[in-house]
């Protein structure tokens, strides 16, 4: 087998190319979603009736709110610490969710984009 040829290359780039702006956008979507109030979570889900419950798919004895999705479900805990960790470095010690999901023109600079540059 010899090397793949430069059409093979380029396909290759391009896929791995719309597959990182695919995830980019999911990202960028979720954050959104979180900061109208409109995750996909089971507690705000089931508010709407499209969904039978509202626990934690993980924990199932806890409503699966942005607070407990974000800072205190087992099944992210090592997001969580690394979360707490990088807030820590900038100087942030205390977590409390509105600050960071309010929209930009309300948010303090700084806060907003620490937050979302680390999610």
């Amino acid at each position: 087998m010899g090397c793949p040829s430069a059409g093979e290359d380029e396909r290759r780039y391009k896929i791995k190319t719309v597959s990182q702006s695919r995830e980019a956008t999911q990202a960028t979507a979720a954050i959104a979603r979180l900061r109208l109030g409109h995750p996909t979570l089971s507690a705000h889900l089931h508010r709407l009736r499209l969904f039978p419950d509202h626990f934690c798919p993980w924990c199932r004895t806890t409503s699966e709110t942005t607070e407990h999705f974000l800072l205190h479900c087992p099944r992210f805990h090592t997001h969580h610490t690394a979360l707490r960790s990088r807030l820590s470095a900038l100087a942030i010690t205390t977590l409390h969710l509105p600050p960071f999901l309010r929209p930009l023109a309300f948010t303090p600079p700084g806060n907003l984009l620490s937050f979302t540059s680390l999610v």
